[in-house]
């Protein structure tokens, strides 16, 4: 048996980048449990594997390890408008790992029983999913209650998608694409909307939007009355959305939308920067696959100030886990 002689070096370096793998995924699931453990698991699966000398037990971690960078790549360069800083240092390094499972698979003789099958489906479903759906984790309050800061989503970002009145959907902030929003679209093109004292109007009928919340009574005239009051929207949708106003209601343009975050009183949306375009959207969130309490400073700083969400279970929103976002 394998384990009671010497391996070859490149075994040994094989059972080292798969133990660290497995590490680094195990450590990763204190801060995302879901889609940390698969990872986690598979690459601890594949040091046994190679233990027991198992050929496919370093084909198949290094497949799988080189679908999930590319399809980490696929999606960040069809959601972004620039890939993130660090990218391809993070592909460099799954490189040189992916190489020392491949060639510890060369150095161990092929069995007539492996593991190919299990490794292949495994490497298939991971590749498909990753470039399907994109995980975003919620950084701000702007559509409380429906969603809430600290929600992990998953947003479908495959195929055309048209949005219809109603419809949350991710897209590009149009004055700076690096960032991402997640707002519900209220208006579509040929749509005449305006407030009336924080109550949403549409085509001349006011709206029942039981998702809608308010934190605040005082009335701004700007926010609340929207397209009226005094005006606080950015450049250069200051100057151009009253080319858009007719007797009061402000006109979406055939082919944009007008969005808005649940949270009226608290949310960066088109009343203050326009309207969106359909190439800004990257698609639908589905489903929430974790919720924590986490203050956004460690949200968005980086994750080794943050404090783990496992170490604190009273944190983890229990009751928001895996339900779909409507």
């Amino acid at each position: 048996m394998l384990g009671a002689m010497p391996r070859p070096s490149a075994v040994r370096y094989g059972l080292a980048a798969a133990l660290i793998l497995a590490a680094l995924y195990g450590v990763a699931i204190l801060w995302s449990p879901v889609t940390s453990w698969i990872p986690a698991v598979a690459f601890l699966c594949a040091f046994f594997g190679l233990r027991r000398g198992n050929a496919w037990s370093g084909y198949g971690p290094a497949l799988f390890l080189t679908s999930i960078l590319l399809a980490l790549f696929v999606s960040e360069l069809r959601v972004r408008a620039a890939p993130l800083p660090g990218l391809a240092g993070i592909a460099a390094f799954g490189a040189v790992f992916a190489l020392l499972l491949f060639r510890a698979g060369r150095a161990l003789p092929a069995q007539p029983r492996d593991q190919r099958t299990a490794w292949l489906a495994l490497t298939a479903v991971a590749f498909l999913f990753l470039c399907a759906f994109k995980p975003f984790v919620v950084p701000s309050g702007a559509m409380e209650n429906t969603i809430l800061l600290g929600d992990y989503l998953y947003v479908r970002v495959t195929g055309p998608f048209t949005p219809a009145r109603g419809d949350i959907v991710a897209h590009h902030y149009p004055l700076d694409p690096k960032q991402i929003f997640i707002k519900r679209i209220v208006a579509v093109g040929g749509d005449r909307l305006r407030f009336h004292d924080k109550t949403l109007v549409l085509n001349g009928v006011p709206q029942n939007e039981p998702y809608a919340v308010h934190k605040t009574e005082y009335v701004s005239p700007f926010r609340d009355n929207f397209p009226a009051g005094q005006p606080l929207a950015l450049d250069p949708w200051q100057s151009e959305f009253p080319t858009h106003i007719v007797d009061g209601d402000l006109v979406v343009p055939a082919g944009k939308y007008f969005a808005l975050g649940d949270n009226r009183d608290d949310s960066l949306d088109s009343r203050y920067w326009g309207f969106l375009d359909r190439a800004d959207i990257i698609g639908k969130p589905l489903f929430r696959y974790f919720s924590a309490d986490v203050p956004s400073a460690e949200l968005n700083g980086p994750p080794q100030i943050g404090v783990p969400i496992l170490f604190t279970p009273a944190r983890i929103r229990w009751s928001r886990l895996f339900q779909a976002v409507r």
